[in-house]
């Protein structure tokens, strides 16, 4: 039996909600444009945005690393 030990079929931690982020914002930097280039630009949005939230969340509660 073999496992598949990529980040993608385990769940989304905060590490990997940066790297999904980064890996997106160079493939939208380097696309043509079109549907898929802006929907990498809107997901890059989301995703600095809850992680943006989450940090403000962890230092309203004290809780910071």
């Amino acid at each position: 039996m073999t496992t598949n030990n990529h980040p993608a079929q385990g769940p989304v931690s905060l590490d990997r909600l940066h790297q999904i982020s980064e890996i997106l914002s160079k493939a939208a930097a380097q696309s043509d444009g079109g549907n898929l280039g802006y929907a990498m630009v809107d997901a890059v949005k989301v995703i600095d945005e809850v992680l943006t939230s989450m940090a403000r969340e962890q230092i309203s509660r004290g809780h910071t690393t």
